[in-house]
């Protein structure tokens, strides 16, 4: 029997494989990490409008095909 870790990390690898991307929302800490960034440096691109986001209550999500357009962007 697969853990829930070796099947997250397996459903991924097929998401790479087959081009579909997995995890298409990021929140904060998600986000900075696939950035190679800190959180602080995310806060700073957010309060200055340079990085696209969307806000529920308190909460920041951002778009991986958004975060990816504002990569090629830049």
């Amino acid at each position: 029997m697969m853990t829930r870790t070796e099947m997250n990390m397996l459903t991924e690898r097929f998401a790479e494989v087959t081009g579909k991307q997995n995890g298409s929302v990021m929140n904060s800490a998600r986000c900075a990490e696939y950035l190679g960034i800190s959180q602080g440096a995310l806060r700073k691109r957010v309060h200055d409008g340079t990085i696209p986001y969307t806000k529920k209550g308190k909460l920041l999500y951002f778009s991986k095909q958004d975060v990816n357009k504002y990569l090629l962007d830049k």
